[in-house]
């Protein structure tokens, strides 16, 4: 979970969206705008989980999946995940520039430039966490499949899940806060100063889950 509020691409879309639509609108239709995007990065999470949820909980699954093979499985990506982020997440330079192309990036910045209603705001923040799927989907799928450790009755299951999603999108909800009062500046300069903890630290969580899962099986 910690490592998907760390993740940078879904913030920084997110702030271009709400600084061009400041620059437009007045600050009301700014920051309706801004929850809109927000309920679409939400309820893009939540359908993922619990697409995962129900395709895991068929009985083809759940009957025929080799649970130890799977989590040695889970672990080798986790560590792969882990050494893809530390050299490729972050492009070469002194910037702040990640590993998605050129193209992909443009068409974000124009989308979010372009947005001007509550379904163009939405719609964005589906598609935004799109990108970070590689890093996300792995972390996403274990926690679907603790969720039945934790409650046996559908609705307190369907309920962590919701819980989940909105725990994830917690750092665009305190950003959304911070840019009432802060121009985007602030946060660049906060991305470029953390830029090394962050391409050092969130591996080591990858590989920190990946042992604890080959332990624990």
């Amino acid at each position: 979970m910690l490592i998907v509020t760390l993740l940078q691409l879904v913030p920084g879309i997110f702030l271009i969206f709400r600084h061009t639509t400041a620059g437009k609108f007045s600050k009301n239709k700014t920051s309706d705008l801004a929850t809109f995007f927000i309920l679409g990065t939400e309820t893009a999470i939540a359908l993922i989980l619990l697409s995962l949820y129900f395709i895991f909980s068929t009985p083809i699954f759940s009957l025929s999946l080799n649970h130890q093979i799977f989590a040695y499985i889970i672990a080798g990506i986790l560590i792969a995940l882990g050494l893809f982020f530390l050299f490729f997440y972050f492009k070469k330079g002194s910037g702040t520039r990640l590993f998605i192309s050129r193209r992909l990036a443009n068409t974000y910045i124009r989308r979010a430039k372009s947005a001007n209603s509550r379904s163009d705001a939405f719609l964005l923040g589906m598609s935004s966490i799109l990108p970070e799927l590689i890093f996300t989907l792995p972390l996403y799928l274990l926690s679907v499949l603790e969720i039945p450790q934790i409650a046996t009755d559908s609705p307190t299951r369907a309920f962590l899940i919701i819980l989940f999603a909105i725990i994830t999108i917690a750092p665009i909800i305190m950003l959304h806060g911070f840019a009432r009062t802060h121009n985007s500046a602030d946060f660049i300069k906060f991305r470029f100063k953390n830029k090394n903890f962050c391409r050092i630290f969130i591996p080591l969580l990858y590989f920190l889950i990946a042992i604890l899962i080959i332990l624990g099986v």
